[in-house]
C-alpha cells in the first residue's frame, strides 16, 4: 500500500487513519489497487494546501475531498496528481478509487467549474479571468476529433468570453484542457451561459456553463435590505434551490414534512418524512439556495434556526463523524464551511438547536449560495439528522462612494451606460452615458472629500469640498457625466439644487482659469432621492480632467486664435466667447463723423474678404446704442472703415440698421436710410477688389442689398464690433479663395477630400428648421444616408447617429445639445460625404 507523503510524515494524521481503518468493518484489505509515487515535494504540497482548508476537529473523508481538491487546483482537474491521491484514499478504505470512465469515450470532466464569475484580481481595463474546461478520453484507438459546437449560447462570443479551441483531438487515454476567457464589461446584463457540446461514437456530450454578471444597478440606500427569506411553508424546493448529491446514499434533503418537520427542511432516509437517517448509508448532500446577489451590499447577515442530531466519538465528543454543516460557495463547485452542527454528549445523542445569525464579511460585494451540508459514514448514530428554518439573507446597500481613494477603472463603449462602483466596497462614484465614440479606458476615482465648500483661487466661485478626477483614452470622445453627492456633503450651501457640474483641464480643480479657458461649466441636478439622502447632478464633457460641483457665476473665455480684440478710440469693454456664442460687453460713442469709439473683435485679413454673422440680442438702454459689422483699414479711431451699423431706440424698442463708410483716414462718415429690423437677423458685408456691399437676410440663403461703396484699403481687419452689450452668433469671415475663418473651425475635424459638398449646396441637401430647438431633419435628393456625425466649431463630435433602415430621410434628436452653431455631416451609402451648418437654440 502506497500512501501520500504527507500521511506519513505527521504520526497524529497517522494515528487517527490506524484507528478509523480498525473501526470499519468493510477494510477493503484483500483488493487489488495501484497508486504511483507523485514525489516528496508534490505530495507535501498537496497536503500543506489541504491542511490548511480543514478544521481542527476534521474527519478523512474531508480530508480526502480537501487533498483531492489541492490536486485539482495545484496541478489541474483530471491529472495525474489528483488520479493518484484520490486511489491513494481508495487504498486506506476512505472514497472510491479513480474512475477515468468507460472505454472508447470522451465525456466533459465532472469537476468542471460550472458558473464562472466575471469577478477578478484586476482592477484595470485588460480584466478578465480565465476557467479551464477539460475533456478526457479513454482508450481511443488510434485517434478521433471532436468539434465544440456553440449552440445555445446566450453571451456574445468576443465581447463577453473567449475560447482557446474548438476541435480537439484525442488518442489513447488523455487529458485535454481549453481555456475560457470571461470578461469583465461593466455592462449590465441578464444571466448568459456558455453551452459546450460534441458528439463522438454516436454519444451526445454536453455541459452548460453559466456566466455570473457582476454588474447590476447600483444600491444608494441607507438601511438594511432584505436578500433572502425563506421559511419552507411551500411544498418541494423553493424556487431556485437545489440538491446537490456528493456521496450518493438514501439520505437526503427535503422541505416541510411532517410532525416536526413542517415548516422545516430537513435530512431523512427517503422513506419517512422526518428529520431520521439511515446510519448505515453513507451520504454527502448539499441543500443550496438560489444565487444570492449582494453586489453593492455589506454588512452581509445571515441567520437560520437549526437542529441537530447525528454522531461523536464515544470517548472525545470534540471528534464528529454525522454532522450537519453550513457553507457557501462562489461558483457552485468549492465550498467553504462556516459552522459545524452536531447533538452533544457522547455519541451525540442529545439533540442540539438553536439559531445562527451573524455577518460574513467574505460574502460582502459578491454574488453568492449558501449550502447546508449532511454527511454521515456507515456506523450507528442518533436517529435524529439535520433540520433548517427561517433562513433569512440581509445586508446594507454601499451607498454613495465618499471617501478618496474610492476608484474604478473599465472600457467605455460608444453610448454605453457604465456604472462606477468603487473597486473596495461597490459605492457609487459616478456613471457615464451617452459617449459619443469608444471612450477607451477610462479611470473615475475620488480625488478630494468633506462635507465643506472650498473657494476658487482664479475664478469667482465656490465649489463643494469633494473631487474627482476622470481619465479617458479617448480625449475626443465627448460623454454625460452624472456625479453623486450625499446630502451631508452639500451642507454647506443654501441652494444646493443650483449647483452646475464643472470640469477642468488641469492637474487640480483649484487650477480652474478664465484666461486659459480650461474649464467647462454646464449641465443640472438630475436626481433628488430624499429617502436615501443624496443628489446627482449631469453635464456634458469632452476628455479628462477633475470634475466637482460649483455655484454658477459669470465668466468670459476670450475669442479663440485667429480673432482678436482692441478698444478703438476711447472705447472700452471685452468680448466673451462661449461655443462659438460672442458676447460684447462695451462702452464708448460708436461710429462717429471723423473719429470713432467702440470695443472691435476682428481678424487680419489680406485677400478679398466676406463677413456673415447674426446679430442676436443689442441693449436698449444706452441712449446711443449700436453694434456693427465692419470691414476696417486700421486700429486707428479715424480709420477708413464699410460697415452695417445696427443701432436700438431705447424709447419705442425698435431696432434698425443702415449702411455706413468711411472712405478716407480722418474724413467724414457717410452713411444711407434707416431699416427695421426684426433680431436676430444675418448681416453681410462682402469686398471684392475695391467694391464693398452689404446685404442682410432673415434665413442666411436670401440675401437683400442695402449699400455698397467703392474703398481701397491698404490693409484690413475684418469683424464686429459695438458700444453697449451685443451677442453675435454664426460669425464666420471668408477670405478671397473661398477658405472659411469660423471660430475654431480651424481645429474641426477634416473632411473627406473629393466627396465633400459645398456648404452652400441646397439644391441636394435640405437640413431643417435652422435655428433647432429639440430636433433636425435632414433630407438628401440622391444617395440614402448611412449616418449622421454632429461637431461643435472646435472640431468635437458631439453626437453620432446611425440611420436605422435606409433611407434619404432622417431625423436627428439635439435637445441635449448646448446653444450654439455645430455642424452636421453627412455621410451616404454611395461613399459621398455633405456639410450643413445649424444653429441650436
Amino acid at each position: 500500500m502506497v500512501l501520500p507523503y504527507g500521511c506519513r510524515q505527521r504520526p497524529n494524521f497517522v494515528t487517527r487513519l490506524r484507528k478509523t481503518c480498525r473501526r470499519r468493518s468493510n477494510y477493503r484489505r484483500w483488493k487489488f489497487y495501484s497508486v504511483e509515487g507523485i514525489g516528496f515535494s508534490k505530495a507535501e504540497a498537496i497536503t500543506y494546501m489541504a491542511e490548511t482548508l480543514l478544521s481542527p476537529n476534521a474527519k478523512f473523508a474531508e480530508m480526502r475531498d480537501a487533498s483531492i481538491f489541492a490536486a485539482q487546483s495545484l496541478y489541474g482537474i483530471d491529472s495525474f496528481e489528483e488520479q493518484q491521491v484520490t486511489n491513494a484514499w481508495f487504498g486506506v478504505d476512505v472514497g472510491e478509487a479513480y474512475n477515468s470512465g468507460e472505454p472508447n469515450t470522451i465525456s466533459f470532466s465532472d469537476s468542471n467549474v460550472t458558473i464562472f464569475s466575471e469577478d477578478n484580481t484586476e482592477t484595470g481595463c485588460d480584466d478578465f479571468v480565465i476557467y479551464e474546461v477539460v475533456i478526457s478520453s479513454v482508450d481511443v484507438n488510434p485517434t478521433a476529433t471532436i468539434s465544440l459546437n456553440l449552440s445555445g449560447t446566450t453571451a456574445m462570443q468576443g465581447e463577453d468570453f473567449e475560447i482557446s479551441a474548438t476541435d480537439l483531438t484525442f488518442s489513447g487515454s488523455e487529458r485535454k484542457t481549453i481555456e475560457i476567457k470571461v470578461f469583465d464589461d461593466a455592462v449590465i446584463e441578464d444571466t448568459e451561459n456558455i453551452t459546450l457540446s460534441f458528439v463522438y461514437n454516436n454519444e451526445f456530450q454536453q455541459q452548460v456553463f453559466r456566466i455570473a454578471d457582476n454588474d447590476f444597478e447600483p444600491r444608494t440606500g441607507s438601511t438594511v435590505e432584505t436578500l433572502l427569506a425563506e421559511d419552507f411553508s411551500g411544498n418541494g424546493l423553493p424556487q431556485q434551490w437545489s440538491i446537490k448529491t456528493i456521496t450518493e446514499g438514501s439520505n437526503s434533503w427535503s422541505v416541510n414534512g411532517d410532525l416536526t418537520a413542517a415548516g422545516r427542511a430537513y435530512v431523512n432516509d427517503s422513506l419517512v418524512n422526518i428529520p431520521f437517517y439511515n446510519q448505515a448509508s453513507p451520504s454527502e448532500v448539499i441543500l443550496q439556495t438560489g444565487l444570492i446577489n449582494a453586489m453593492g451590499y455589506q454588512d452581509v447577515n445571515v441567520s437560520f434556526d437549526w437542529e441537530a442530531g447525528g454522531e461523536t466519538d464515544a470517548v472525545d465528543p470534540t471528534i464528529i463523524f454525522d454532522y450537519g454543516e453550513f457553507v457557501y460557495t462562489f461558483d457552485g463547485a468549492n465550498y467553504q464551511s462556516l459552522q459545524k452542527f452536531v447533538g452533544s454528549g457522547p455519541l451525540a445523542v442529545s439533540i442540539e438547536n438553536g439559531q445562527f445569525s451573524g455577518l460574513i464579511p467574505e460574502l460582502e460585494g459578491k454574488s453568492f449560495y449558501l449550502g447546508w451540508r449532511w454527511y454521515n459514514d456507515a456506523n450507528a448514530g442518533s436517529e435524529f439528522s439535520f433540520a433548517i428554518d427561517n433562513v433569512t439573507v440581509t445586508a446594507v446597500p454601499a451607498g454613495i462612494a465618499t471617501e478618496i481613494g474610492k476608484t474604478m477603472t473599465t472600457n467605455v463603449s460608444a453610448g454605453a451606460t457604465v456604472y462606477f462602483m468603487a473597486n473596495s466596497d461597490k459605492s457609487l462614484i459616478a456613471k457615464i452615458s451617452n459617449a459619443t465614440e469608444d471612450m477607451g479606458c477610462v479611470t473615475l476615482n475620488i480625488e478630494e472629500s468633506g462635507n465643506g465648500f472650498e473657494v476658487f483661487s482664479n475664478i469667482n466661485t465656490a465649489r463643494a469640498s469633494k473631487v474627482f478626477s476622470i481619465n479617458t483614452e479617448n480625449e475626443n470622445a465627448s460623454y454625460d457625466l452624472s456625479i453623486y453627492y450625499t446630502d451631508e456633503e452639500l451642507s454647506s450651501f443654501d441652494q444646493p439644487l443650483e449647483l452646475l457640474p464643472i470640469k477642468v483641464d488641469a492637474a487640480t480643480i483649484d487650477e480652474a482659469d478664465e484666461s486659459l479657458k480650461n474649464f467647462e461649466l454646464n449641465g443640472s441636478v438630475t436626481e433628488v432621492n430624499s429617502e436615501d439622502a443624496y443628489k446627482v447632478y449631469t453635464g456634458t464633457f469632452t476628455g479628462s480632467g477633475k470634475v466637482g460641483l460649483a455655484q454658477d457665476f459669470q465668466y468670459c473665455f476670450a475669442a479663440p486664435s485667429p480673432w482678436k480684440s482692441a478698444a478703438i478710440g476711447n472705447g472700452s469693454g471685452k468680448t466673451c466667447y462661449d461655443d462659438a456664442i460672442f458676447s460684447l460687453e462695451a462702452s464708448g460713442a460708436g461710429l462717429n463723423a471723423r473719429s470713432d469709439s467702440f470695443y472691435y473683435t476682428y481678424q487680419d485679413v489680406s485677400a478679398d474678404v466676406t463677413i456673415v454673422a447674426s446679430l442676436d440680442a443689442l441693449s436698449k438702454e444706452e441712449l446711443q446704442n449700436e453694434a456693427t459689422l465692419q470691414i476696417r483699414e486700421n486700429l486707428q479711431a479715424g480709420s477708413k472703415f464699410a460697415a452695417i451699423s445696427i443701432e436700438a431706440d431705447p424709447l419705442s424698442g425698435a431696432s434698425e440698421f443702415r449702411f455706413a463708410y468711411r472712405k478716407s483716414s480722418g474724413g467724414n462718415m457717410s452713411f444711407g436710410n434707416y431699416t427695421l429690423a426684426s433680431l436676430p437677423e444675418y448681416f453681410r458685408l462682402e469686398q471684392s477688389g475695391n467694391l464693398v456691399t452689404a446685404s442682410y437676410s432673415v434665413d442666411r440663403n436670401n440675401w437683400t442689398e442695402i449699400g455698397s461703396v467703392r474703398l481701397k484699403f491698404s490693409s484690413k481687419t475684418a469683424g464686429i464690433g459695438s458700444n453697449v452689450n451685443a451677442t453675435f452668433s454664426e460669425v464666420s469671415i471668408i477670405e478671397g479663395n473661398g477658405k472659411t475663418q469660423e471660430a475654431d473651425e480651424k481645429n474641426l475635424t477634416k473632411l473627406d477630400e473629393g466627396n465633400e459638398a459645398p456648404v452652400n449646396d441646397s439644391r441636394k441637401l435640405t437640413l431643417y428648421p435652422n435655428p433647432a430647438v429639440s430636433q433636425i431633419n435632414l433630407e438628401l435628393e440622391e444617395s440614402p444616408i448611412s449616418m449622421v456625425s454632429i461637431y461643435s466649431l472646435n472640431g468635437k463630435m458631439v453626437r453620432s447617429e446611425k440611420a436605422e433602415k435606409s433611407g434619404a430621410s432622417m431625423r436627428i434628436d439635439v435637445s441635449r445639445l448646448l446653444s450654439g452653431l455645430y455642424i452636421a455631416k453627412i455621410y451616404t451609402e454611395d461613399g459621398k460625404v455633405y456639410n450643413r451648418r445649424f444653429l441650436k437654440k
